[in-house]
């Protein structure tokens, strides 16, 4: 379903290394990859019209293939600690199909380590974007 014929499409970063804790977005948690609860929260939501995983990951790269989620894969320069979340982005928009560029669409950026967000939380933000009549809806930590 979109609001005014908009279309969102869900980008989920998934990059393979990390600081903190090594292959962090397949850790298991209560038998599942960490990963899969974004996927299946953006899969609930009633806006979300396409899911993409963009990472370095061959792990996730797999996964996203036996789920059916379309993925764009990442070179390595965009999966450092170095590459910011907008140099993500401007990755995923220079690789973006062209058939989804002519839709001029919403990017919904969900971060894979964030388990507890779930269909309602991405609904309730999309819904006040066109709320308040927004361009965009933006966490307090985005840079």
């Amino acid at each position: 379903m979109s609001l005014n014929d908009n279309k969102f499409i869900a980008v989920i970063p998934a990059r393979k290394g990390s600081k903190g804790l090594a292959n962090k977005n397949i850790f298991m948690v209560n038998g599942r990859p960490l990963i899969d609860y974004t996927i299946q929260a953006a899969k609930n939501s009633n806006y979300i019209d396409e899911i993409y995983i963009t990472t370095d990951d061959s792990f996730i790269l797999d996964y996203a293939k036996k789920n059916n989620i379309n993925f764009i894969e990442r070179p390595k320069f965009f999966a450092t600690d170095q590459a910011s979340a907008n140099d993500v982005l401007q990755h995923f928009l220079s690789e973006m199909p062209e058939d989804l560029i002519s839709k001029d669409p919403y990017l919904v950026y969900l971060q894979p380590t964030s388990p507890l967000r779930n269909a309602d939380h991405i609904d309730d933000a999309i819904e006040y974007l066109f709320e308040k009549k927004a361009k965009k809806c933006l966490p307090l930590w985005w840079n």
